[in-house]
Order: structure tokens, then C-alpha cells, then sequence
């Protein structure tokens, strides 16, 4: 028995449920009784400490950064510039594991990752209440409802790509809240392109999406995103098109091949699927905002990636992003969506996610 628990790492892996389960639990209650910022900067400070420590297994990426990086504080900037950043087509990433591995700090690169993913959910849920777009409780139900999927240990082993995701997420609901055209947030966008290519395809998605959105805005904004987007088709054209090409050869080859598959990871994509996918029936007669829709056509695209595991679960976290302004601004009552039920379901996949999902495989730290 003792030995077995040694092998699993059960003693580690309870530790780590136990204080991400209390990080979200913080978080809930805190923004339930309205200490929404206190609530979130705890929230926030515990899972970036834990990130800190986190002890990655054998397959994480993580690992294979680590291993990648282990000599290159012995080399300077300029060799990293011209033989890591400018020759990849992911350069913002490889600039933060030169800095990171530079610094000395192993426990940094998951701390940063964690703490720009969790930042920029927040920050929607943040903004949700400065606007006093929805109650309380609502706002508690989306921020249970979205930390119950487990992405954390995701966040921290694979470093880019949920990032990347978040960022993308992130500017683009600022984007929509302020009512403004792509052209504004288009540096942060591009900066999350060179990340990951899968946020890449998700800013190309938004970008043609924004641009027909913005028919809506005005006469003035309608023209000025189709000239931007115009403009920015010929400058990569003319000025890039070695690299964007390479950059979408990336994307492409990413999407196409399902490099692994974890079954209950798909029972938990599923689950959000469904769940979503039962939300947007009850409120289909609901006044559409425009990320109502892109929510809509992000989940047909998911359940369109079924089979290809890597870009299906990567959805399911953006979409879980999207779907957080979306559900918190719906009248629940109205439409027979009661919180409560809501709060029962993530309370279900938190427990899934623990046993069986992302989060059991999280160790906090290691005592043999």
C-alpha cells in the first residue's frame, strides 16, 4: 500500500486538489458577497504560488522546455535573438524561456503562464461587475462554472498555448465591450499569434468575424476594419509572407495531427458541450450579441475538431472564456436556466476533473 501510494503520488496530488479546490472556493464565495476584486486577487496569488511549485510529470511539456533551456543562461542575448527568437515562428515564446532560463528560476515559467491566463479570464469577470452587467451570484455561478473544467495543470505544463488563447480571449471581449474596431487591439493579437499557432487561427477567426461586426458599430468603424483588414492582408503579403506562410504551415500541420488523446478529457469537453450547447437552445430567442454568435460558431468549430483531441480540448477552454460574458449577461430565470442547477453541474465536473481529469494530475510538490 505505502509503496503504491509512493508510485501515484497520491499524497502530492491530494495536496494540489486540495489547494486549488480552496482557490476556487475563495474565489466563489468572495465574489457571491461581492469582494469581486478581493476575491480574484486571492484567487489569482494562490494559483500563481502553486504554479510556482508545481512538479511536472515526465510528458509535460514543461519538462521538454526545461531539458531545451537547461544551458542557455551560459549565452547572451544576441545568441538568442539570432538563433532561438528570429528563427522561430513562435518567437514571443522562446523570448520568455530564454529570459526565464537567464533568471535562473525553474518555477518561474509556469508562475507567468498562470498568472497572464488567470489575469485575463479575471479581467472579464472583473469588468462583468464594474459594469454591473449581471448580479453576484450570476457571477460567482460563471467563475465556478469555468474553474470546474481543471484547465490549471494544462496552463502550467503546456505553457504556450492556453496562454495564448486567454490573450486573444481577453482583447477580444475589450474589443466588444468598447465597442471598438480590430485595428486597436491588433499588436495583442498578433503578439499571441507569435506564441502558439493555434492562437493564430483563433485571431484570424475573431479578425474576420470583428470585421463584420463592426457593419453594426458604424459607417465610420465598418470602413476603417475593412481598410485595416485590407491593409493587413497586403502588408503580410508583401512584407512577410515567407513567415506568415510558415506560421499557418505550423497551424495547419497542428490542427491536423492528434498527436495524443485522453478519454476523460473528452468526457469533460463533452460535458461542456453539452452544457453550452443546452444554454444556447434555452436562450436562442434572446437578443444575439455579437459574442453570443461568435460563441456559437466557436462551439459548432469544436464540435467540428470532435476527433482531432489536441484542438478540441484547446477549444473547449477558449470557448469556456467566450461563453463567461455571454451566460452572465442572459436572464437565467427568464429562460429556465436556474443558477443553482448551473452551480450543481460545475460542482459535478470539478469533482470529474479532480478524480479523473486535468487536475489529478497535478503534484504540488514531492515527498520522496
Amino acid at each position: 500500500m505505502i509503496e503504491w501510494i509512493q508510485s501515484t503520488f497520491l499524497i502530492e496530488r491530494l495536496y494540489g486538489i486540495t489547494f486549488y479546490c480552496l482557490a476556487v472556493y475563495i474565489g466563489f464565495n468572495s465574489i457571491k458577497k461581492n469582494n469581486v476584486n478581493i476575491g480574484l486577487w486571492l484567487t489569482l496569488a494562490l494559483l500563481v504560488i502553486l504554479s510556482f511549485f508545481y512538479i511536472p510529470g515526465k510528458d509535460a511539456d514543461l519538462v521538454r522546455i526545461r531539458e531545451m533551456t537547461a544551458h542557455w543562461s551560459e549565452f547572451t542575448f544576441e545568441w538568442a535573438m539570432v538563433n532561438k527568437v528570429f528563427t522561430s515562428t513562435v518567437p514571443v515564446a522562446y523570448f520568455m524561456y530564454f529570459v526565464v532560463a537567464k533568471i535562473g528560476v525553474p518555477g518561474l515559467l509556469p508562475a507567468i503562464s498562470a498568472f497572464i491566463f488567470y489575469a485575463n479570464v479575471f479581467h472579464i469577470i472583473k469588468t462583468l461587475h464594474d459594469d454591473r452587467k449581471c448580479n453576484n451570484k450570476v457571477l460567482a455561478t460563471n467563475f465556478l462554472l469555468f474553474m470546474a473544467v481543471g484547465a490549471f495543470v494544462e496552463v502550467i505544463s503546456g505553457i504556450r498555448c492556453f496562454m495564448a488563447l486567454s490573450i486573444v480571449a481577453r482583447f477580444a471581449y475589450d474589443e466588444y465591450r468598447n465597442k471598438q474596431v480590430f485595428l486597436l487591439y491588433l499588436p495583442f493579437y498578433i503578439i499571441a499569434s507569435l506564441t502558439h499557432p493555434l492562437a493564430l487561427a483563433l485571431s484570424i477567426f475573431w479578425i474576420v468575424f470583428s470585421t463584420f461586426r463592426s457593419i453594426k458599430l458604424s459607417r465610420t468603424k465598418f470602413l476603417i476594419s475593412i481598410l485595416s483588414f485590407i491593409a493587413l492582408a497586403i502588408a503580410g503579403t508583401v512584407l512577410g509572407w515567407s513567415y506568415i506562410y510558415n506560421m499557418l504551415t505550423k497551424t495547419e500541420k497542428y490542427i491536423d495531427n492528434n498527436f495524443y488523446a485522453y478519454l476523460w478529457e473528452y468526457v469533460i469537453g463533452a460535458f461542456q458541450l453539452l452544457a453550452y450547447a443546452f444554454f444556447i437552445i434555452k436562450t436562442w430567442k434572446t437578443k444575439k450579441t455579437a459574442l453570443y454568435v461568435f460563441s456559437v460558431i466557436l462551439m459548432l468549430v469544436m464540435a467540428g475538431f470532435c476527433f482531432e483531441y489536441s484542438i478540441f480540448h484547446r477549444l473547449a477552454t477558449a470557448l469556456s472564456i467566450f461563453m463567461i460574458p455571454v451566460i452572465a449577461t442572459t436572464d437565467y430565470e427568464q429562460y429556465g436556466i436556474a443558477t443553482r442547477h448551473i452551480q450543481w453541474f460545475a460542482i459535478i465536473v470539478l469533482l470529474l476533473a479532480c478524480a479523473r481529469g486535468n487536475l489529478c494530475g497535478f503534484k504540488f510538490f514531492v515527498l520522496s
